[in-house]
């Protein structure tokens, strides 16, 4: 089975989200679902996503924003995914 996890969105905005919302977003397919993006977050990072939001952008990339549980150390989060 192949990710729909295309990578991670690594900008100014995002980096506040995680940090202040425990939220992290990632681009993918714009064929995934939101079943699909929690258990490909599930498997990536080993954590239940409490929440899954998508959007399209007006450059027809699709979005989506990962809440994490509040438990979480955002730091690991960061580290694992090589946004520090």
């Amino acid at each position: 089975m192949m990710s729909c996890i295309i990578g991670v969105c690594n900008t100014e905005k995002t980096n506040e989200l995680l940090e202040q919302q425990q939220t992290i977003a990632f681009f993918v397919s714009l064929d995934a679902t939101k079943n699909q993006i929690k258990q490909d977050v599930e498997r990536l990072l080993g954590i239940k996503p409490l929440d899954v939001r998508t959007m399209v952008a007006p450059n027809g990339r699709k979005k989506a924003y990962v809440r994490l549980p509040k438990d979480i150390d955002v730091n690991d989060i960061s580290a694992k995914l090589k946004l520090v």
